[in-house]
Order: C-alpha cells, then sequence, then structure tokens
C-alpha cells in the first residue's frame, strides 16, 4: 500500500470511529420533584413542579410541616448540573436552595426563613 493511500485509510477511520455517540445526554431540571428539607427538630416536605427556559427556572409548590402547608412559588438558574433556587411565600422570608441536579435526584442545602445549611433532597418524579 502507498504512503498516500495508508494516509486516506487512517484519515477516514479515524473519522468514522470519532462519529456517533456525542455523549450523555443533558440533565434536566424540568420536572415535577418532592423531597424533604432538614428542619432544627424534623424535615420540612417540599413539593413543586419546574420549568426551565435557557438557565431560568420557574414554577410552584408547597412546603409542609406537620403544623401547615404553604404554598411556595419558586425561581431561579440552572447551569447543568447546578440549580439555585428561591421559593416565596406570602408571610415568609425566602428560602434560598443551591443543589447539583442529576437524572433522578436533587441534592443540596437550604437557607433562609429559619433555614440554615439545611439538607435538601429531592426526587424526580
Amino acid at each position: 500500500m502507498s504512503p498516500r493511500c495508508l494516509l486516506y485509510v487512517l484519515a477516514t477511520t479515524g473519522i468514522l470511529a470519532c462519529g456517533g455517540d456525542s455523549g450523555p445526554a443533558p440533565v434536566e431540571v424540568e420536572a415535577a420533584w418532592a423531597g424533604t428539607i432538614q428542619g432544627s427538630s424534623s424535615p420540612a416536605q417540599m413539593q413543586f413542579t419546574l420549568q426551565e427556559n435557557s438557565g431560568s427556572v420557574s414554577g410552584s409548590g408547597s412546603l409542609s410541616s406537620a403544623e401547615e402547608a404553604i404554598a411556595v412559588q419558586v425561581s431561579g438558574t440552572y447551569t447543568e448540573p447546578n440549580v439555585a433556587l428561591t421559593l416565596t411565600a406570602s408571610g415568609f422570608e425566602p428560602i434560598s436552595i443551591s443543589a447539583v441536579v442529576s437524572e433522578t435526584s436533587l441534592t443540596g442545602t437550604a437557607n433562609g426563613s429559619g433555614f440554615v445549611s439545611s439538607a435538601v433532597s429531592m426526587t424526580r418524579q
């Protein structure tokens, strides 16, 4: 085989070997989520549905304890795999959540409205 043919074979084989799968699918934050924020005495239950558009996150849901349930609005930003959320509810200080999103979970910490570096654990529904 001539050097020119060998170079051609190596070049085309390399191109074909590099084609195909472009890597793992992106992890989406847009979903229904349910889980807990670990409070000082007991965990608070959370449920919310998130939408994401070009890194901007919005949604709504609830935060509940044994004593009460509170409707919350959710806003924030998402840069895979990190999400920064703010939960707001009438009459309460905002809660900030910094978390990492995977295929099935959202885990991180919450601060504000009585939570101080409180563990957050949610599961995609």
